[in-house]
């Protein structure tokens, strides 16, 4: 039996940023301050999936448990496997790239060239950064540089943008 490729990407997010998040189908999302989970189906709703989710720490917690159901989508939160289980564990990103991203928000760049760094533990210097300026201001914006590198990230506006800019890093990489 050929396993299902219907889930491919799952996204970790606080719950007050699910709003903001455009719906993706295919997408498990994990809230990790209230352990809510969300799916975006292939239809493009947004369905709430807790009670039929179960989030496992490492593979071996996973190995270990012994009440597997059918009808429950497993996760491991170190590997950011997706598992259901039916006569067998059966994983359902197997073949997903290990990509991931996430984003700080309500930052204010300033003009000049030092810009604005942002520390943060889970930033790697292998990883890359996009900056989105909020709405409001996206007629002022006219470009940025991220730089990554252990524990930080460095947003500098480009030289043309005449006034400080608020809005939100999204810091993108892979688990390997």
């Amino acid at each position: 039996m050929a396993a299902p490729t219907v889930i491919h990407y799952f996204q970790d997010c606080l719950s007050s940023e699910l709003n903001s998040l455009p719906i993706v189908p295919g997408t498990l999302i994990y809230c990790r301050d209230s352990g809510e989970n969300w799916y975006d189906t292939l239809e493009g709703d947004r369905i709430a999936v807790s009670k039929y989710v179960v989030v496992f720490a490492t593979d071996a917690e996973r190995l270990d448990y012994l009440d597997m159901s059918s009808d429950i989508l497993y996760v491991v939160a170190a590997t950011r496997k997706l598992y259901i289980y039916n006569a067998g564990w059966i994983c359902l990103n197997e073949s997903i790239s290990d990509t991931f991203y996430f984003d700080i928000e309500n930052l204010e760049v300033p003009t000049g060239s030092t810009g604005l760094t942002v520390t943060d533990s889970r930033i790697k210097a292998t990883y890359t950064g996009t900056f989105a300026p909020i709405a409001s201001l996206i007629d002022l914006y006219k470009g940025a540089t991220v730089t990554c590198s252990a524990g930080s990230a460095t947003i500098v506006l480009d030289n043309t943008t005449a006034y400080p800019i608020i809005g939100s890093v999204k810091i993108s990489g892979s688990i390997s």
